[in-house]
């Protein structure tokens, strides 16, 4: 006796010595386990031989139940609330039932039968069939009042509902895996957590939707196309064991996030298609107004050194003096790779362009430029406007033996609700040819018509006309809308 009493209070000691950091109600737990074991020493001194008393023969028997039970509430709580609590819970609050019900009703008739010749046995019968029936009930209120009571569960259909509306507002596949990996790691005390990406198992038993080891789980979520995901738990806290229902949820959640993650798919390939088809026009547009611009370099360059070339048989003097005009002009135009440029940089091209040919038709040529200087700040595409004054000179002014002006104006005009920047090209010469024969359009003209398709969306246009059968127009229309440093120039405006 003296031995067992010292080797329990070591015992107890050194418990509260190695568990010094847990908490009071932890240590109380052990030690209270621990001395109650130690009354199981008490039948072997105090009673010897067959003449022991039952109660202590009963107690000392049963002393370790105490210990037994802590570690599993200790160490194993989840699956101690589990297995056994649930069901201990259930079968005492049948027999309470039972028991209740015989004191308080079975009881009574069976006491007022007996007078009126009924047999006893049928009451009690039609009792147990009823406290049978009412069994699935007992259960359900025992396990929720061990869920809510000891192990705080949470309500899983409003955790699914909650957990599955984060996961619609997902918007990138890799948010998805990791979302459910941490709500899940929080809500079943999980303390290790991770997601990884799958393209083939080998063993497909790890592609189903749960696979529950006891020491860890795994959950697949399976897309329609790889890769797949898998979500794993561990280092569950008191021993934790997940259940059928705990099960069910995680497949759901699978499923849900698996459908989710599908959807994002979806719209990031219909995204990535329509990002390659918009970058597929542009470039098939960048390479045809490419081309188109490539047909005005030598176009330009052709109908210079033409000039240039009659210039030489007529006035050699001046033929020199020209071809470095020509050279300088040359080198702007082919150093320009941009697709647009300044209005004001496109007339001083027109400029040099237009000395060169005074060159050969000296007075016969008259020039006169009207242009905003707020105006000359907007952008339009290169080398737009010297086709037209080319075509200008070549139907117009050179057609008529004293020639003609050439006159360049641009405005801001309304029409139908819309504000347009109306660039004008007019010559004084004869343009009734051209108009009735839309066929002699030269190169230049057309591929006018085609840079402006292709850059304002045939939103923009070039117009022929004659004004008042002495004068004949040539006039680029843009959207104001579209015109690139619009927003610039109406800050410039209101400055002054």
């Amino acid at each position: 006796m003296i031995l067992l009493t010292f080797g329990a209070v070591s015992l107890t000691a050194g418990l509260l010595l190695t568990n010094f950091r847990q908490t009071i109600e932890r240590k109380a737990v052990w030690v209270t386990s621990l001395l109650v074991f130690a009354v199981s020493s008490l039948h072997l001194v105090s009673h010897r031989g067959s003449g022991s008393s039952w109660p202590i023969e009963l107690i000392a028997h049963q002393s370790s139940l105490p210990l037994v039970l802590a570690i599993l509430y200790q160490n194993y709580r989840f699956a101690f609330a589990d297995i056994f609590l649930k069901r201990a819970v259930s079968l005492i609050l049948l027999a309470l039932v039972a028991f209740g019900l015989y004191i308080a009703v079975a009881g009574p008739l069976t006491e007022a039968a007996a007078g009126l010749s009924i047999p006893s046995t049928a009451i009690i019968l039609v009792f147990w069939v009823g406290t049978a029936l009412l069994f699935p009930a007992i259960v359900r209120f025992a396990s929720w009042l061990v869920d809510v009571a000891l192990l705080k569960r949470s309500d899983y259909d409003t955790f699914f509902h909650e957990l599955a509306k984060r996961i619609d507002e997902c918007e990138s596949t890799d948010l998805v895996p990791a979302l459910v990996a941490n709500a899940l790691a929080e809500e079943f005390s999980a303390g290790s957590s991770s997601w990884r990406e799958v393209e083939y198992v080998r063993n497909e038993t790890r592609l189903n939707a749960v696979n529950n080891t006891g020491e860890y789980v795994e959950t697949c979520i399976r897309t329609v196309e790889s890769p797949f995901y898998l979500v794993h738990l561990g280092e569950f806290a008191g021993g934790r064991r997940l259940l059928s229902q705990e099960i069910a949820m995680l497949e759901m959640l699978a499923n849900r996030a698996a459908r989710r993650i599908d959807a994002l798919r979806v719209v990031h390939e219909r995204c990535e298609r329509e990002f390659k088809e918009q970058q597929f026009s542009r470039l098939a547009a960048e390479a045809q107004l490419t081309a188109l611009r490539a047909q005005i370099n030598p176009h330009f360059l052709f109908n210079a050194l033409t000039t240039i070339g009659y210039l030489i048989q007529e006035a050699p003097e001046k033929a020199l003096q020209t071809l470095l005009q020509l050279t300088k002009l040359l080198r702007r135009v082919l150093n320009s790779t941009d697709e647009f440029a300044t209005l004001d940089h496109e007339l001083q091209l027109i400029k040099s362009y237009l000395e060169i040919e005074k060159a050969r038709f000296e007075e016969r040529l008259r020039v006169s430029v009207n242009v905003p200087d707020e105006l000359q700040i907007l952008e339009i595409p290169t080398l737009i406007l010297q086709p037209l004054v080319e075509n200008a000179i070549k139907h117009g002014i050179s057609a008529k033996k004293r020639g003609g002006e050439i006159a360049i104006r641009a405005s801001v005009e309304r029409e139908d609700d819309q504000e347009y920047l109306c660039i004008t090209v007019s010559d004084t010469g004869d343009g009734a040819a051209l108009l009735e024969r839309p066929e002699s359009r030269g190169v230049g003209l057309r591929n006018i018509e085609d840079r402006l398709r292709s850059y304002y969306y045939g939103e923009a246009r070039l117009e022929l006309y004659r004004h008042r059968n002495d004068e004949t127009r040539a006039v680029i229309a843009i959207p104001m809308a579209r015109v690139r440093g619009e927003s610039r120039m109406r800050k410039e405006v209101a400055i002054i």
